[in-house]
């Protein structure tokens, strides 16, 4: 059983709206969400009656179902009354109490049902039981080691583990070991400090799969040593809410085409890999990515049968990367790979010479698996920590990568070479009247890449 200080201050963490009252019915503490959610300055309520802030209509079955907590006949009620706000209009509240005889004090904790009230009717029974338990947040109590020493009920909604399976047991070995830092910077700054703490952590659930739950917890130090003696926690369910904070995340970060980092995600990884450099040997390399003659196919083929092009193109850089790379859609058909932890340039010029092979495969788009190719031009950029700014770097020797058509399809596409003597090639692409388009392709050099320097592939 919770001592009263503990439960006062579960009071305060809870994020619903919750008091403590007493028999006499005067209200003895309350929460900051009382202002948040009712308008009123908390200091302005205490040693108010709890009732007369009840609609008039409520009161008399308010204090009845109150009566029954008082005098023995229930150890926990629940209560539907519509509640006066500070500017004097009324919300619907379901309130649940629980009693403490030996304190003569009740706990109080409420949710705003209003919109259910005020829509459709009342709700049936199934949405009863669902907007009881979302107001139901389980509670937890730790001894100064983590270890479990309370917890209540609602586990068994959050977590799928009933109480007597969870008390004393170390909470850390419920979260996720990848928040397991954030975990420990959250249970200092708790138990350093008589202020609530916030943090949110996945923690494993009976069939092992995780949830994203948010704990607000506050430690009470034993005043002679400083020791934390136990910490209260309250724990709430904000899976629906992370998920939508973390999709917003990845629209801000990410290519919404691809699923590729963006610019600004690009920029940063980029900057960490520069900062990295300077306390780490190694090199650190850049391949920027162009799709030549990319605009054909969509002006002759579509702008869908591009947007797959570019996707799979993105699939196979992916694959190609090391899991420490950062692949990036820089805009349009240009794409770019951050390599780190090189310790030769020759490592980078190799990594160029596959993707280029890689994304000259066709590439079989739509239901009829048609053929379309491409060819990549390839720049590259290398530093390393003892050189400074990049710079261009003359090759050992210009090699000539000959480029292909658009799209393998009807008979008539040709190679031929251009006045100046460039490898080129030309692809009929026919659409549906008949149109023809011819497409040019120059191979330009590559050169090889140096630490520090700067080359071209096409």
């Amino acid at each position: 059983m919770l001592s009263s200080r503990s439960a006062g201050v579960l009071v305060e963490l809870s994020a619903d709206i919750a008091c403590v009252m007493g028999f006499d019915g005067q209200l003895r503490q309350l929460n900051a969400s009382w202002q948040r959610e009712l308008g009123y300055p908390v200091d302005t309520l205490r040693s108010v009656p709890y009732v007369t802030l009840v609609h008039p209509d409520d009161r008399d079955e308010t204090l009845r179902r109150i009566a029954t907590l008082t005098a023995g006949g229930a150890d926990a009620i629940e209560i539907e009354n519509r509640f006066q706000c500070h500017d004097g209009t009324y919300r619907w509240l379901r309130w649940q109490l629980t009693v403490d005889r030996g304190e003569e004090l009740l706990y109080c904790i409420a949710r705003d049902i209003t919109d259910s009230k005020l829509g459709d009717g009342a709700p049936d029974s199934a949405a009863r039981y669902g907007l009881m338990f979302d107001a139901t947040d389980a509670i937890a109590v730790l001894d100064g080691d983590g270890v479990l020493t309370y917890v209540s009920p609602a586990s068994l909604q959050l977590l799928g583990y009933a109480p007597e399976e969870l008390v004393g047991k170390p909470i850390v070995g419920l979260i996720h070991p990848e928040d397991g830092a954030l975990a420990g910077i959250a249970r200092k700054r708790a138990t350093g400090t008589n202020d609530t703490s916030s943090v949110t952590l996945r923690y494993r659930q009976k069939d092992s799969s995780y949830a994203w739950i948010e704990s607000r917890s506050k430690s009470i130090i034993d005043p002679p040593t400083g020791a934390v003696r136990e910490t209260l926690t309250v724990m709430r369910d904000v899976g629906e809410r992370k998920e939508a904070q973390l999709a917003i995340e990845r629209l801000a970060l990410t290519d919404a085409l691809t699923g590729l980092a963006n610019r600004l995600l690009l920029s940063d990884r980029l900057n960490q890999c520069l900062k990295r450099l300077k306390r780490t040997r190694g090199l650190v390399g850049v391949l920027m990515l162009d799709l030549d003659h990319f605009k054909v196919i969509n002006d002759t083929l579509g702008h869908q049968v591009g947007d797959a092009v570019l996707v799979a193109a993105a699939h196979r850089l992916q694959h190609l990367a090391r899991p420490d790379d950062t692949v990036a859609r820089f805009g349009g058909d240009e794409f770019v790979v951050i390599v780190q932890g090189l310790t030769k340039s020759e490592d980078l010029s190799a990594l160029a010479d596959r993707v280029v092979t890689a994304l000259r495969e066709p590439y079989r788009i739509g239901k009829q698996k048609e053929e379309v190719v491409t060819t990549v031009s390839v720049g590259i950029a290398g530093r390393s920590a003892s050189r400074g700014r990049p710079r261009a770097v003359p090759g050992e020797g210009p090699r000539t990568r000959s480029t292909r058509g658009l799209r393998r399809g009807p008979p008539g596409a040709r190679g031929r070479t251009t006045r100046d003597g460039a490898a080129a090639a030309t692809s009929d692409v026919r659409g549906g009247t008949g149109t023809r388009v011819s497409t040019h392709h120059r191979s330009l050099d590559r050169r090889d890449c140096r630490s520090g320097g700067v080359a071209t592939h096409r």
